[in-house]
């Protein structure tokens, strides 16, 4: 399955940071012009339109961000679309202020490499998903980190113009203020390493507010040690961390040490996230081993081989166990060594072979086999060792007929509808033993059980997306993206005559209710005006007063690729 990088592009926000000893004015210039270079380069006019404006062109899209800055009290050029990164610049007046006085100064080589590295960003592209665990990058530095671009001059105590980070105060201190703009801060220290505090904000930017001594600390790197609220918990909340690991890392609750991503003991959803070549999977939200006896497990694949997932009654948990022997107490046939778990003793019994008799009435005492029915349709349930009960048997004490132990199917060999129990591969499917994933071509009842994850509508496995001719029930199934009258079709092309909501146009194109007779029509790109959803490619939304198509990528494209020359020109 292929994604695309979605997230907002732009948003100008109340901000504060920066500072410069060029002229501010041409800092702001030459960081806006390099952000409005990246937008135009990569997304086209309509998708500039969507994420800044639709009167936002390339002759002046620099100018509009650097008035932004103007007035507001900073702005905050996001570029998560291509990176989580951004371009932060506080108030401009504010900033030639603080220049005018010595409380700050820009490093001139850092604001350069950050524009350099606006150049450099590659527009968007389709990713594959990975079929592996691949750790992402940590603690990599930011060329366009205010912290590094802008050098504050105040020590602490003296004033400073802005608020929580100052770009004025010297390195390690923040900017503390009354008003919106600061006018009235001083700038002061935050807490060090071991300083009293009851939240993060009270400490410096690389440090937390411990919730183990109310101090504050370092983040946790790999290896270091880490602590949940709850040490016993096996899969405790993130949030209850007394001891925290830095970003990206996760604290293992069995060790209590920060690990880096894909390894034994970092935070999990899907064993996509784990390193397979170590033998990993997620277990319980942790990457691991499988685990061996008395370990919390969620199913029998957790454990190690011989070991099944078992609820223990002790604990109240499930983990890895030993099956049981013949006799002791089990609530499910797995627990057991034998398969069978009596339900009228609730615990384990052995199991019979085929040929025997199974008065339990339960396939799971068969071994190897199922239990036949009770006694054949229309029979008398009394016997006297006539043929009348067969399948079942007779027992000669009672009268009674009593059911025997069936072997089991091979493939290919006919089984009762429904009835998995019959077949050795444990899969009846359409009346016949077989083995899964079934190949495309072979018949199938669900998508589960073919190899491609899809059963076809006429009843075998097939592979998505489907040709023209197939049945279908919705677009995505196809490969045109059009299914008219239920069979994947190539759709009414551009120009051609069509009826809205009864005929389908080809992918891309909508029915024109508007044109004499109705056509089909391009549909509209992102950032177009639209009057309805039906006229998108995705929604018809509102942005910037207008109701226009949002930006879901056109199929097999991305937003911002730099496709059809991008907005060159505006």
């Amino acid at each position: 399955m292929r994604t695309t990088r979605l997230a907002l592009l732009a948003s100008l926000v109340v901000a504060g940071c920066g500072g410069s000893s060029a002229d501010p004015q041409e800092v702001a210039d030459d960081l806006a012009g390099a952000l409005c270079d990246l937008s135009f380069r990569c997304c086209t006019a309509g998708e500039v339109h969507y994420y800044l404006g639709p009167y936002v062109t390339q002759a002046d899209c620099a100018d509009r961000l650097v008035n932004a800055a103007s007035i507001n009290t900073g702005f905050n050029f996001s570029l998560e679309l291509f990176e989580e990164t951004g371009v932060f610049l506080p108030n401009l007046a504010a900033l030639d202020e603080a220049v005018e006085d010595g409380r700050t100064s820009v490093d001139r080589d850092q604001v350069d490499a950050c524009i350099e590295h606006l150049q450099q960003i590659e527009c968007n592209a389709l990713e594959e998903e990975p079929d592996m665990c691949i750790p992402p990058e940590l603690n990599v530095d930011e060329p366009c980190d205010p912290l590094l671009m802008f050098d504050g001059k105040q020590a602490e105590g003296e004033r400073c113009s802005s608020v929580g980070f100052s770009f004025e105060c010297e390195h390690g201190l923040v900017c503390r203020a009354i008003s919106v703009l600061g006018t009235d801060g001083a700038c002061v220290a935050p807490g060090e390493v071991g300083d009293y505090c009851f939240t993060d904000s009270e400490c410096g930017l690389d440090l937390y507010c411990s919730q183990l001594d109310g101090t504050c600390q370092l983040f946790g790197q790999p290896g270091d040690v880490c602590a949940y609220a709850d040490p016993d918990d096996p899969a405790p909340d993130p949030m209850s961390l007394l001891l925290k690991c830095d970003e990206g890392l996760s604290c293992d609750p069995v060790t209590d040490r920060c690990v880096a991503p894909c390894e034994r003991g970092a935070g999990c959803f899907d064993d996509i996230q784990c390193d397979e070549a170590a033998g990993l999977l997620c277990i319980l939200g942790r990457c691991d081993s499988p685990r061996g006896n008395g370990l919390p497990c969620a199913e029998d694949l957790n454990c190690e081989p011989g070991l099944i997932c078992r609820l223990s009654l002790g604990e109240g948990i499930y983990v890895c166990s030993e099956p049981l022997p013949n006799g002791e107490f089990c609530n499910d046939h797995p627990d057991c060594a034998s398969g069978f778990c009596d339900p009228s003793e609730a615990s384990c019994a052995p199991s019979v072979d085929p040929g025997e008799p199974c008065p339990a009435f339960n396939h799971a005492q068969c071994k190897d086999g199922y239990c036949s029915d009770t006694i054949p349709n229309n029979a008398d349930p009394f016997c006297t060792g006539n043929p009348a009960c067969s399948p079942s048997t007779c027992n000669l004490d009672t009268n009674e007929c009593v059911p025997v132990c069936i072997p089991r199917k091979e493939d290919g060999q006919s089984c009762t509808f429904g009835a998995n129990y019959e077949c050795l591969s444990n899969e009846c499917v359409n009346g016949t033993c077989r083995t899964l994933p079934l190949q495309n071509g072979q018949e199938c009842d669900s998508p589960e059980q073919c190899e491609s994850e899809f059963c076809g509508h006429d009843g075998l496995c097939d592979m998505l997306p489907l040709p023209d001719g197939k049945l279908c029930f919705s677009p995505d199934e196809c490969e045109s993206r059009v299914c008219s009258g239920g069979m994947c079709a190539p759709g009414l092309q551009e120009g051609s005559d069509c009826n809205p909501g009864l005929t389908e146009c080809a992918a891309d194109l909508y029915c024109d209710p508007e044109e004499s007779p109705p056509i089909c029509v391009p549909v509209l790109d992102t950032g177009e005006v639209c009057k309805g959803d039906f006229q998108c490619r995705g929604f018809c939304v509102l942005s910037f007063g207008r109701m226009v198509c949002d930006s879901t990528p056109p199929v097999n494209g991305a937003i911002c690729d730099g496709g059809d020359g991008a907005a060159e020109g505006g």
